[in-house]
């Protein structure tokens, strides 16, 4: 209550605020809840806090640049105009926060021209603006969004975004996804959505209606994720030599995904796990069949010595 009453204070007097502030018994826990008390008032009457932002009396800068973000953001949802209006009266880092909040706010109302502006900003603003913006455009329409994705000139920020989209539009339609990381991106970009699409769709696949699309996937993204192990398994309880192959081919990782697969073989066929190990080459791959073979092997004694 009283960090309610002192930030009510602080919206018509500043000074008096703080000083009020410092007399309490406990100055830093009432700092915290007039902080809090500000950042509400940014919430609920942006348009007030903003016309009487040069009044308010806050304990950092990081504070105020918060809410001034945060009045951006609900402003801009309810008077856009209003909102870039307001900017003009801010300079430096607390513009920037206002540019980030607008931003958010203009994305989901109309985020082809929230983009359009957003190419006006500069540096890390600008960056951040394009990701927040591109990201509500993703869940929105995917396929737009692949659109202006091309349109985008930074690197990271191609590679961030990228398997957002992707990751959208497979919600919609898995194939155009599928084909659109394919065909159009590249590098890290490609890989990293191959393996965002596998993480998340290998569970919700029919697997052998669909074993060429996961196996692409999986082909397409060399670092070993969650989805590759799911996607091993489930290759393992179909033809485990196949699988254990596979994993073996991969560029990074086959070692680990390899022991995954061969830890599932010893448990249900364990004379077809020895023979393969008996046409293994390379010591350290022998090494991993031996390990689970022997392991299997004094489970299945102790389990078989117990009364």
């Amino acid at each position: 209550f009283i960090g309610e009453l002192i930030a009510a204070i602080a919206v018509e007097d500043g000074t008096l605020a703080k000083e009020l502030t410092s007399t309490l018994e406990n100055p830093a826990s009432f700092r915290v809840g007039l902080d809090a008390s500000l950042q509400a008032f940014a919430e609920t009457d942006p348009g007030a806090f903003l016309a009487q932002l040069d009044q308010i009396d806050f304990a950092s800068s990081s504070v105020r640049n918060s809410a001034i973000e945060t009045a951006f953001e609900r402003l801009g949802a309810r008077d856009l105009e209003s909102a870039r209006g307001h900017l003009d009266q801010l300079e430096g880092l607390a513009r920037k926060h206002a540019e980030l909040g607008l931003a958010e706010a203009w994305s989901r109302s109309d985020p082809a021209a929230a983009l359009a502006w957003a190419e006006g900003l500069h540096g890390a603003t600008r960056a951040r603006a394009q990701s927040e913006i591109m990201w509500q455009l993703a869940q929105r329409d995917p396929s737009q969004a692949a659109l202006e994705f091309e349109q985008l000139d930074s690197p990271s920020l191609r590679q961030e975004l990228a398997k957002s989209i992707a990751d959208a539009w497979a919600g919609q339609d898995r194939d155009a996804a599928v084909a659109w990381v394919r065909e159009e991106l590249e590098g890290r970009a490609r890989e990293e959505s191959y393996a965002e699409l596998l993480r998340n769709h290998i569970q919700s696949t029919d697997f052998d209606r669909e074993f060429g699309l996961l196996k692409e996937m999986a082909d397409g993204s060399p670092e070993a994720g969650w989805g590759h192990y799911q996607f091993a398994n489930e290759w393992a309880k179909r033809d485990p030599q196949a699988a254990a192959e596979w994993s073996l081919g991969r560029p990074n990782n086959h070692q680990e995904i390899f022991g995954h697969v061969v830890e599932q073989w010893a448990g249900y066929d364990i004379d077809g796990l020895e023979r393969f190990y008996g046409t293994l080459q390379d010591e350290a791959i022998r090494k991993i069949v031996e390990e689970r073979l022997s392991k299997h092997r004094e489970s299945q004694s102790a389990g078989g010595s117990q009364p």
